[in-house]
């Protein structure tokens, strides 16, 4: 893989011996009128291939960009690399429309080498000297002359930006000008990626200052804009892009020729770990390359310096238009206000469309959750949409597969169904919405059948969640998530596969047992009397606190036959039994008893906790030793989870007998499971309407009926039943808040999916905001 700089090609090895680098980080000034700049800019690139090679390519600039940065000072080189840049923007405009190829790579190579310079910069410099490197001005003996480049480099960094910014938001999008829009994302990520060496907030940043305030600030609606614009239209890079000429030498020869025949993928290749950090170009489908770094950059600028909880104030503009742009049907604009304060509108259509095939995506997951929590409008037009499945589905599936997700898309996704559990109308459409079979291919229970609709589906997903985090990862937060997402659907529960309700009474069960087991350790603790406030014990023979729940014995007292093909069981299937949901240890979402607000306590932390291994988990008769404050404290959590579980059904009886006539089925098969709930005084008030059901429907049945006749049964006494035997309690109500400082969590989950995604490589040894070695 080779490199021609001017009319010499060198091997990346070689690539510090290059003349003209050598002369640009050399300690003699260049003045801008030289015609050194025309030589450097008047190249072809020929860029790595694969990961491995761009790391390759950047370790082997190391030694000239540090030669570069030290003898700066001196030279002020740096500066005058800027000045040329920035007088070609003046012209670029005029460049496109003119459709002149040798001026736009020009353009696209100073693009290049700053930011080259800016990434090593940014890592290897703390922010008040890498800001140095821009104020940088070489002794002359010409007095004027010195304080002219004072003057000049007081905001060189500043401007800068602003024209990284111009070309973003001022160069239309077109075959010629695809490869400098992704370069120019690229060194603004370069630029900005200081955050990634200083876990100090954002607020205390010059860097981020700078793009808060002044003519930044002004650029800020049309920016998000096109970059937005950028996202939704998912223009694919052109074939010149991605195609490579070469001649037997590997060697790509001449700037004009080179544009004609493919220099654009040569210049600009390191994008091909958009998707994975060692794909190649030709791996992507879509090859909307352009889209997916603009959702990055998006991603940063609308994250860091934002008002308190999240909510829109003067900090970042940027977030400001994230919040307020509109549809483009019947959108109108506030003429009043300054254009840069003015929303913008959007093909909410096309918007929907990109949301539902990238949710499955990290990247596309948080960029949902964003518009959901940030743009009412939005969030407004997605809940009035009759395809909702279009988008719950993917989400399901990452819950599903959530032992081979990131734990933070985990988080999220439950975090966006949480959110939409909160409109009521959805909660009841999801029920009338059936589900085709090959819909449900990657569920893998064979016990679903068909006939399942998308709000079982969805209660399905939720309660096997909270199972196996119970069971493996005992992650509080991640099954209060689910709770509270179960208990706003719960009044709105209709047609409830058998499936379905099976799993929502064999949750329970399991639960229950858990609950018996820790109470019996609590009870036999010698330190038990000594803070027996804490935790109010029941009388059982109790069994492991880290067993997966056995099965339901088939020999149940219960007079009714199993509905299920399978023995009546809320184990782990057999298919499911490896999936393990890791999660992080701090990470989560408090839940609200009295206020019925569930908060997100975002706190990144990369690593993963060592899961206990399924022979750990799988028996009953395993023995685990556990301290006694420990017992305590996961009782407290499984006490607050079975009470939570006993309101969802009783709100779902109380709200929908007569259409869940299957959860009623269910629960009389398993209605010994109450006669140690109801002796609970922190259950026995939700119990009790269970209990009245069951009773009532019990008292229809005599000796051992079949199927038919329980359900025949069922039928005729929900329509028959006095309603004012069910005691009503106050709906279930929980809505998700984001924590006061959302930005602990947020901006190193973000700038981890640069380091991931982004396509450049990133010193993981050096980065400080995250653990990026545990990535």
């Amino acid at each position: 893989m080779c490199d021609t700089m001017g009319n010499e090609s060198s091997s990346f090895s070689e690539l510090s011996n290059n003349h003209l680098l050598c002369r640009l980080a050399g300690r003699e000034p260049i003045n801008r009128e030289d015609p050194f700049w025309n030589s450097l800019l008047s190249f072809s690139f020929r860029v790595p291939t694969n990961n491995a090679e761009s790391k390759l390519m950047e370790e082997s600039m190391i030694p000239i960009l540090k030669t570069f940065m030290t003898n700066n000072f001196e030279s002020g080189n740096f500066g005058a690399l800027i000045t040329v840049f920035l007088r070609r923007i003046d012209e670029l405009n005029s460049a496109v429309q003119l459709e002149s190829s040798d001026f736009i790579v020009q353009t696209f190579n100073a693009v290049f080498i700053l930011r080259m310079c800016l990434k090593y910069f940014a890592e290897t410099l703390p922010e008040e000297g890498f800001l140095k490197q821009f104020t940088a001005i070489p002794v002359l003996q010409n007095s004027l002359e010195y304080a002219s480049l004072v003057g000049e480099r007081v905001l060189l960094h500043s401007r800068l930006i602003e024209a990284l910014f111009q070309i973003l938001t001022s160069i239309p999008v077109k075959s010629t000008t695809y490869a400098l829009h992704w370069e120019t994302i690229n060194a603004v990520l370069s630029f900005l990626s200081i955050k990634l060496y200083d876990d100090r907030p954002s607020m205390s940043s010059v860097v981020f200052q700078l793009l808060m305030n002044g003519k930044c600030a002004h650029l800020a609606v049309p920016l998000i804009r096109s970059l937005l614009i950028n996202i939704v239209e998912r223009k694919p890079c052109p074939e010149s892009f991605i195609g490579v000429e070469t001649t037997s030498h590997g060697l790509v020869y001449g700037l004009t020729a080179a544009i004609a025949t493919g220099l654009w993928k040569i210049i600009t290749l390191p994008l091909h770990v958009i998707s994975s950090r060692t794909a190649t170009l030709d791996d992507s489908n879509d090859r909307a390359f352009l889209a997916d770094q603009s959702l990055l950059l998006f991603l940063i600028l609308v994250n860091h310096c934002i008002g308190s909880g999240g909510a829109p104030g003067d900090s970042n503009p940027y977030h400001i238009a994230l919040c307020t742009f509109t549809n483009n049907e019947g959108a109108s604009h506030d003429i009043k206000l300054p254009p840069e304060r003015r929303e913008f509108s959007l093909d909410f259509s096309k918007l929907y469309s990109i949301l539902c095939s990238k949710v499955e995506d990290d990247i596309g997951c948080l960029f949902l959750y964003l518009l959901l929590q940030k743009n009412a409008n939005v969030r407004a037009y997605i809940l009035s949409r009759i395809d909702i499945d279009s988008l719950l589905l993917p989400i399901l599936k990452v819950l599903y597969q959530s032992d081979s997700k990131n734990i933070h898309h985990v988080y999220i996704s439950l975090i966006i169904v949480l959110i939409l559990s909160e409109d009521e109308s959805l909660s009841k459409a999801v029920h009338d919405t059936q589900l085709l079979q090959h819909q449900l291919d990657w569920y893998k229970d064979p016990r679903v059948g068909s006939r399942l609709s998308l709000g079982g589906l969805i209660v399905a997903v939720l309660i096997r969640t909270v199972h196996l985090n119970i069971t493996r990862t005992r992650d509080k937060y991640l099954h209060t998530n689910c709770l509270a997402a179960l208990a706003n659907m719960s009044a709105h529960f209709r047609n409830l596969h058998p499936y379905v309700s099976h799993k929502m009474v064999g949750l329970l069960h399991f639960l229950a047992r858990k609950h018996q087991r820790l109470s019996a350790l609590v009870a036999a603790s010698p330190t038990t009397h000594a803070s027996s406030g804490d935790v109010a014990a029941s009388p059982a023979t109790h069994p492991s606190a880290g067993d997966v729940a056995s099965p339901i014995a088939s020999t149940s007292s219960s007079p009714l036959p199993s509905k299920t093909t399978a023995s009546p069981s809320n184990s782990v299937h057999p298919a499911e039994s490896h999936e393990i949901l890791q999660t992080p240890k701090t990470t989560g979402l408090e839940f609200a008893d009295h206020d019925d607000i569930t908060r997100f306590r975002p706190h990144i932390d990369l690593s993963r906790e060592s899961n206990e291994t399924a022979d750990e988990c799988v028996s009953d008769s395993v023995s685990i030793s556990m301290e006694a404050d420990d017992s305590r404290s996961e009782l407290a959590i499984i006490d607050d989870v079975v009470r939570m579980v006993l309101e969802i059904i009783n709100s779902c009886l109380s709200n929908g007998l007569q259409y869940n006539q299957n959860l009623v089925y269910s629960l009389l098969y398993h209605k010994d499971l109450f006669d140690t709930l109801r002796l609970n005084p922190n259950f026995s008030d939700v119990v009790q309407n269970i209990d009245t059901v069951i009773a009532y429907f019990a008292d229809k049945l005599h000796g051992t009926p079949s199927v038919d006749q329980v359900l025949v049964a069922i039928e005729t006494g929900v329509q028959r039943m006095p309603r004012d035997r069910i005691r009503k309690f106050p709906e279930l109500r929980f809505r998700y808040m984001e924590e006061d400082s959302p930005e602990e969590f947020f901006v190193p989950y973000i700038w981890s999916v640069v380091y991931l995604y982004s396509g450049m490589f990133w010193n993981s040894d050096l980065i400080s905001l995250f653990p990026a070695g545990t990535r």
